[in-house]
């Protein structure tokens, strides 16, 4: 094997958007801020779809969107989903928020050497049921 096949791979890039907003908080969808985004890596879509079992388990999943991701009929396609939750903080006795975290999965297929030789995909994996 070269040193070029050895180096060529398929990875999973899983990004997070973690949102929250007040429980006592009244009016629209827009109350949500962002308050961290974080990033996973993963060789194989099992480990994806294993990880976010383990992460969001029975929360409600939503399917998130990107207006520029339309098929040839023009309708818009799933680029992730959002998680829907109520969380609290322990650490410090927080009260309750609703939380939605925005969790898009990006394929990587191509030289682990070289950026340049990559090719990147929006992918929807769903969750170990």
């Amino acid at each position: 094997m070269t040193k070029e096949e050895a180096g060529k791979m398929t990875s999973y890039e899983v990004n997070v958007t973690h949102t929250g907003r007040s429980m006592g908080q009244q009016g629209n969808e827009d109350g949500f801020n962002i308050f961290d985004e974080s990033q996973k890596h993963f060789g194989t879509e099992k480990e994806v779809s294993d990880w976010l079992c383990e992460q969001y388990q029975t929360c409600k999943a939503l399917p998130m969107y990107h207006d520029a991701a339309v098929n040839a009929e023009g309708t818009h396609l799933p680029v992730g989903d959002i998680y829907c939750f109520k969380n609290k903080d322990i650490s410090h006795d927080s009260a309750w928020w609703y939380q939605r975290d925005w969790v898009s999965v990006v394929k990587v297929e191509g030289s682990a050497y070289s950026p340049k030789g990559q090719s990147r995909s929006v992918v929807r994996i769903k969750r170990a049921e």
